[in-house]
């Protein structure tokens, strides 16, 4: 699957998301397009999308200023874990985009999710649980 890839382009088809994220001390929208190769050239549209993809839009809205929400240091307290971790997914789909677009051409597309609550993956294809470094149980799913 990777043959033929040069390993700085695969690098940039990579996101990852840590159980404790970080937001800068910025917007939501500044937060989410942060790391992106262009990040001037985000749209409002593309936030938006990687919003919704990453279940954040909802909670966003809500909020007075929506996009434009400080967070970081001064609005940290103001977000749960979770939303925090979903702001950081939105930005993980921003910063891959491209590399995903062009592997979503050729419908090849395959996301890990490495996570401890089932909520988590339960809409998966597939999943897979480890026990001390081995496949304990592999389950395929109808989603």
């Amino acid at each position: 699957m990777t043959e033929g890839l040069d390993p700085s382009e695969w690098r940039r088809m990579i996101g990852s998301v840590g159980q404790e994220p970080v937001l800068f001390s910025s917007s939501i929208r500044e937060n989410i397009c942060y790391g992106a190769p262009n990040p001037e050239a985000i749209t409002d549209e593309q936030v938006k999308e990687a919003a919704i993809q990453s279940n954040c839009y909802e909670f966003i809205q809500t909020f007075p200023d929506k996009f434009d929400t400080p967070v970081g240091e001064q609005g940290a307290s103001m977000l749960s874990g979770g939303q925090k971790q979903r702001i950081a997914i939105a930005r993980a789909l921003i910063t891959v985009r491209t590399a995903l677009n062009n592997l979503l051409k050729n419908n090849r597309q395959t996301v890990l999710i490495i996570a401890h609550r089932l909520s988590t993956v339960k809409h998966a294809n597939q999943i897979v649980v480890l026990d001390k470094g081995t496949i304990a149980e592999r389950e395929l799913l109808m989603n």
